[in-house]
């Protein structure tokens, strides 16, 4: 799909609301799920680079524990969270 058509695509949707339609904004909670804070990269502004200490005094792990996954996801539940973003390093 190109840029061109695209655009298209949004006007030709956009066009079949009304102005009052048009000017909603909406929105969907989600949360981010680092699997892993750890990459082999050294980009310096990264909080995957395994070289940077973290502030939490986490040690850099190569995939998180089940367990945690499953207390983030539950915890983000509970807030309403529908969607999850999942990170990790490279």
């Amino acid at each position: 799909l190109s840029i061109r058509k695209l655009k298209e695509k949004v006007n030709e949707i956009k066009n079949e609301l009304d102005k009052e339609e048009q000017k909603i904004i909406t929105y969907s909670k989600n949360f981010t799920l680092s699997l892993s804070n750890y990459c082999q990269n050294q980009c310096g502004y990264c909080f995957y680079n395994y070289r940077i200490a973290k502030e939490t005094g986490e040690k850099n792990v190569v995939l998180i524990e089940d367990e945690k996954i499953d207390l983030i996801t539950k915890n983000a539940a509970q807030y309403g969270c529908t969607e999850a973003l999942l990170m990790s390093g490279e």
